[in-house]
């Protein structure tokens, strides 16, 4: 609950008209400039984000991560979502990598050609290189979704997977579950679940909500 309350008071001053707590103008612009950032990149990736019921959207950048792997959205995206359960129980973090139909033709044209050792890449592999690389195969089954599954999402592909990590939060997290969608095209969803320490939490039911949380939008 100490965690909830110190995020809660960052993001939203605890009740700044109470308090008398005065938030610099650039504090203000910047976090209009990371919204307006989020919905640009959500528009153009064309995916719809939905904060989950009894969760409050947080800003990323202001969570301690320290881990031994990246469980949490990579560098190379640049649209961050988090959502932290307001019992503080649960906390989850979205990355958005886009990637457009001139990105793709460019990539399947390109890389193939410039680097001789990279023949087999695929653009619509990228999201299975991804899981490869995080996912604890050794101790965990992974899932890779069903064509049902995956129409609530509206993706191509999907894969929910298990990770080893360590030191997370300072030890207060544990990495619990991970996805990772992919469509064609548009661009990959990486979503990461994590539970506080101790705490009892129902992951089946969070990872069943996962789809009215984000899904890609249907065109045309």
């Amino acid at each position: 609950m100490k965690l909830f309350l110190t995020l809660t008071c960052v993001l939203f001053g605890c009740s700044l008209k109470a308090q008398s707590i005065i938030i610099p103008r650039n504090a203000i612009e910047l976090e209009e400039q990371r919204l307006n950032i989020l919905q640009l990149g959500v528009k153009a990736m064309g995916v719809s984000v939905t904060t989950p019921a009894k969760y409050i959207e947080i800003n990323h950048s202001i969570l301690p991560f320290i881990c031994q792997a990246p469980p949490y959205p990579r560098m190379g995206s640049h649209i961050f979502f988090a959502f932290l359960k307001k019992d503080s129980s649960v906390m989850i973090t979205i990355a958005l990598l886009e990637r457009d139909s001139l990105d793709y033709v460019r990539d399947k044209a390109t890389i193939n050609r410039v680097r001789p050792d990279a023949i087999l890449y695929n653009p619509d592999k990228v999201w299975r290189y991804n899981f490869q690389d995080l996912a604890d195969t050794i101790n965990h089954k992974s899932q890779f979704y069903s064509a049902k599954k995956l129409k609530n999402f509206n993706a191509d592909s999907g894969v929910e997977f298990y990770m080893t990590c360590t030191n997370l939060f300072l030890d207060k997290y544990k990495i619990e579950r991970a996805i990772i969608l992919d469509k064609k095209y548009r661009g990959i969803i990486e979503i990461y679940y994590f539970v506080r320490q101790n705490a009892v939490v129902n992951i089946k039911k969070e990872l069943k909500n996962a789809p009215k949380m984000i899904s890609y939008i249907k065109k045309g």
